[in-house]
């Protein structure tokens, strides 16, 4: 009988849970692969900024990394993947690690990098020499939502 009570708590307490999931206005629908997924609305803004400053610099021929461990939920929506980069966490990278990841930056040539800016909090795998080597090497050349824009060349 116990075990007949506590499946029935069950029960119901799911049929809430989907109710509540229904109705809930955060439910988003049209974002590529989050098809019924709750998305706050500063995130849902954020990706939509995102992915359209991407499309723009793709359309000039450039290519955008995201120098930061959430970079995914940006490139899933287009269809991208970026090995090293879409998880940008220290322990990511391989036998080389950061290092191997400066290397491969340095090899890039039409590339945009976009670093969280400094007032933002950084994961605590955050591999700050990466990201420093970028903001020492490269000219920024704008922002976009919480991010500086870097790259070897004027946009």
């Amino acid at each position: 009988m116990f075990s007949g009570v506590i499946f029935f708590a069950y029960i119901c307490n799911s049929i809430i849970l989907i109710m509540q999931f229904n109705e809930h206005p955060e439910k988003r629908t049209d974002i590529n692969h989050f098809k019924n997924t709750i998305i706050e609305k500063y995130l849902y803004e954020r990706i939509n900024i995102l992915d359209e400053f991407i499309e723009n610099a793709e359309k000039q021929g450039k290519e955008v990394y995201i120098l930061e461990f959430s970079a995914a939920i940006y490139n899933v929506p287009l269809d991208k993947y970026y090995k090293n980069y879409d998880m940008f966490n220290l322990g990511n990278f391989g036998g080389k690690g950061e290092d191997g990841i400066i290397e491969d930056l340095a090899q890039k040539e039409n590339a945009v990098f976009l670093i969280k800016k400094r007032e933002f909090a950084q994961n605590w795998q955050h591999p700050s020499r990466v990201t420093d080597y970028v903001e020492a090497n490269y000219k920024k050349v704008g922002e976009v939502s919480i991010y500086n824009v870097f790259t070897k060349e004027n946009l």
